[in-house]
């Protein structure tokens, strides 16, 4: 609050020593008049007697001379006025005619006498600001170079107020030096508008497009899967908008810059059309892990931007998942426990589909971009899957082309597994079917029948060796022996022919025999062209699922299948099946204010895909700073969690992920890295943003100029805050106040006078 002036004045030009003489010779005639009835009336009514005449004098005089005060504000100090000069990169542009815009911002302020006009009003305090606003002296403005890789506006303004607040004094407003170009992230009007200060921006530089000699070629978006499976091919939709360069080739080219080398390239023929081309790399990763690179077109001559002839793109290469098509007809409880372990594993795609009524499957789980209403039509579609699981489905719910198509992609490489059931295999009259072609037994007729009494199926040689059994053996008795840790029965299986040269017996009823004479087969596998058959009679193997889960991932139900549906697909690596997480970001580099998608892949003790879990990330700046957040788990996918969150610093970062269930950590901490803020990305954007600095300065109350009018701005904020102290006359006669004053006193005097009979 800035203190006053007052000072008394007579507006008819009186001395204010007559005025306060004859106030006073009135007021001496008063008292000596009065003084002869004091002793005649009570000390009260003497004293409001005395005063009521000398306020009515008072007044009187009031009217007679006219008299006002005058109120004149007294600065103690100037108010102070930011200056901020743009020195973020975009200011180093030259533009046709004026040069560097920086240049032309420094030689105003220190030549143009811009500032002195502004010293005679105001304090006045310098910034440049890029990121953010940092004090600087007059001194400074000669050597000043644009070389901020960003340009926070609102994060300017804000520092360079909070330091001037913290200086003390009251702060008039901003001045903004600028080309508008603001890549903060941030919404720059509502955050200016609420520093409450006026804002008055200076324009630097010209629109580059309506330019008649503009030539550039920019990409302005890119599409791609975040995470894609090694050895698949992904495509990667790019977006080109060219001007000034007619219907010329180019090419852009994926490119991975750690290892600078090229990943895809595809030439582009830019059209004369206005609006952006579209064009797809494709590219096949062969490593797993993160791809650093981006998209980038080679700068081409006489290009006036160059800072968009690139974008980041970052993919996820993960191991190849398995894409499992499991058909049932029937709702049974095979199928569902089944399904849930093929759902649970988190290195396998499953897509289930269940009879529900003639003609129609229900589809759960999802395989991207596969959607089925029922049994596959064509061999394209069955080749889209790695293994393809056949429960209780009867032989009518095919077609022969269905089958010629299956039998084709087995031997093309993929994997089949066929399960018993009342209506599959023999009894689902296969018998002389492509199916039974592929399969490692011959089914028999449809009459074959079922064995019905419970018993546990002892392993072959080939099965103690095979890699299905791998770490299961112990659960299953030999030949004529027990098992070493005895599991729960099975409740019988479906009857089959013989098995095949070609096949490998794994397991074998105990007492029934098969048509050979020989043990009933319970479980064979072949090698089939170049893909795999299996085949597994028994229908109830669910029943070990619920007593062992205890065991958790090294329980035999799930051991069994995720090992056999390994070996279908002919997958020879080990997979990562151990308690933990696997961490990720959907990219390397993000744009200021851009949302960073943190992602993880958490197993529980038993290496299952879990959403029980709780997960942490805690996010490391620049600065070291550090903040924690809960990641929570994505509906409908087992397993995964994701938070999107948006740094407010920009450089390089750390997310570094934990996950617990209940009080267990589930393996070691996960670490990834990412950068906010990319080099390139002050010179993507070179016009300048008239529309955003008219805006700001709208909102703010302040006034908007080009460059060649700061002169002018400046005059007109110093004649106004001249006016701020021009001083304030207040009248102390021409008021309704005074006149009833005087007639209310008046009235209440003879009043009073009158009661007591004085003259």
């Amino acid at each position: 609050m800035c203190p006053l002036a007052v000072t008394f004045f007579l507006s008819r030009g009186h001395s204010s020593v007559a005025f306060f003489a004859l106030l006073a010779i009135c007021l001496g005639l008063i008292v000596y008049f009065y003084i002869n009835n004091a002793r005649a009336l009570p000390r009260w009514y003497f004293a409001i007697l005395l005063a009521m005449r000398v306020l009515i004098v008072v007044v009187l005089l009031l009217f007679i001379f006219e008299p006002a005060l005058i109120f004149k504000r007294l600065f103690t100090r100037a108010p102070r006025l930011l200056v901020l000069v743009d020195t973020s990169a975009s200011m180093s542009h030259a533009d046709p005619g004026t040069g560097p815009r920086i240049e032309l911002a420094k030689t105003n302020l220190r030549h143009s006498g811009f500032l002195g006009k502004l010293e005679e009003q105001f304090d006045i305090s310098l910034f440049r600001f890029g990121a953010t606003a940092k004090p600087i002296s007059y001194g400074d403005l000669r050597t000043l170079q644009a070389d901020e890789e960003a340009t926070n506006l609102p994060g300017a303004c804000k520092a360079s107020l909070d330091s001037a607040r913290h200086r003390g004094g009251q702060v008039a407003g901003i001045i903004l030096l600028t080309d508008g170009i603001d890549n903060s992230g941030k919404r720059p009007i509502e955050e200016i508008a609420g520093l409450g200060v006026p804002v008055h921006p200076i324009a630097f530089g010209s629109r580059l497009e309506e330019d008649k000699d503009f030539k550039n070629v920019a990409i302005t978006n890119v599409e791609h899967d975040d995470f894609v499976p090694k050895d698949n091919t992904t495509e990667i939709k790019v977006l080109v908008d060219a001007q000034g360069y007619g219907t010329r080739p180019v090419r852009v080219i994926l490119r991975d810059k750690q290892k600078d080398k090229e990943l895809a390239s595809q030439e582009l023929v830019l059209d004369t059309q206005k609006g952006a081309q579209r064009v797809v790399l494709k590219f096949t990763p062969a490593e797993i892990g993160r791809i650093d690179g981006e998209i980038e077109i080679p700068k081409l001559e006489d290009e006036n931007r160059v800072g968009d002839n690139r974008k980041p793109i970052t993919i996820n290469v993960t191991g190849p998942r398995i894409k499992v098509l499991y058909i049932e007809g029937v709702l049974r409880a095979e199928g569902k426990w089944l399904m849930r372990a093929l759902q649970t594993d988190p290195n396998v795609d499953l897509l289930y589909l269940v009879k529900s009524q003639e003609g129609h499957f229900l589809q759960r789980g999802t395989v991207k971009g596969i959607s089925l209403s029922n049994i596959p039509t064509n061999l394209e579609t069955w080749k889209r899957f790695d293994v393809i699981v056949l429960g209780d489905v009867h032989s009518s719910l095919f077609t022969r082309n269905q089958m010629l198509d299956l039998k084709e992609a087995i031997l093309d490489g993929r994997g089949l597994l066929l399960l018993g059931g009342v209506g599959a295999l023999g009894p689902g009259k296969y018998a002389g079917t492509p199916l039974e072609d592929v399969s490692p037994v011959w089914f028999g007729p449809a009459n074959i029948g079922q064995e019905n009494g419970e018993f546990s199926w002892e392993l072959t040689d080939d099965g103690e060796v095979n890699p299905i059994f791998t770490n299961i053996t112990q659960f299953f008795p030999r030949r004529g022996g027990v098992a070493e840790v005895p599991i729960q029965k099975l409740a019988g299986c479906t009857r089959v022919g013989a098995a095949k040269p070609v096949a490998s017996v794994l397991a074998v009823h105990p007492a029934a025999k098969g048509p050979d004479g020989k043990p009933l087969t319970v479980v064979a596998v072949a090698n089939i062209g170049n893909g795999r058959s299996m085949l597994v009679t028994a229908d109830t193997t669910h029943r070990w699922y619920l007593p062992n889960s205890a065991l958790g991932r090294e329980q035999p139900f799930i051991k069994l299948w995720g090992q056999a549906i390994r070996w279908l697909a002919s997958e020879e690596v080990k997979r990562d099946d151990k308690p933990g997480l696997t961490a990720y970001t959907d990219k390397g580099e993000y744009e200021p204010g851009e949302p960073v998608r943190l992602l993880a892949i958490v197993r529980d003790l038993q290496g299952q895909a879990t959403s029980d879990a709780s997960v942490y990330v805690s996010i490391i700046g620049p600065s070291r700073e550090r903040t924690k957040h809960d990641v929570p788990k994505v509906g409908g996918r087992l397993g995964q969690y994701e938070l999107k969150l948006t740094p407010q610093t920009f450089g390089p970062h750390e997310a570094i992920f934990e996950a617990r269930l209940g009080d267990q950590p589930l393996g070691k901490p996960q670490s990834v890295q990412f950068t906010i803020g990319k080099p390139d990305l002050e010179m993507a954007e070179l016009s300048l943003n008239e529309k955003l600095l008219k805006e700001i300065a709208d909102r703010t109350g302040g006034t908007y100029c080009s460059w060649l009018n700061l002169k002018d701005l400046a005059a007109a904020l110093a004649a106004d805050q001249e006016r701020r102290t021009e001083p304030v006359k207040f009248p102390l006669h021409n008021t309704p106040l005074f006149f009833a004053f005087f007639i209310a006193m008046a009235a209440v005097e003879w009043y009073m006078r009158k009661r007591i009979q004085l003259a």
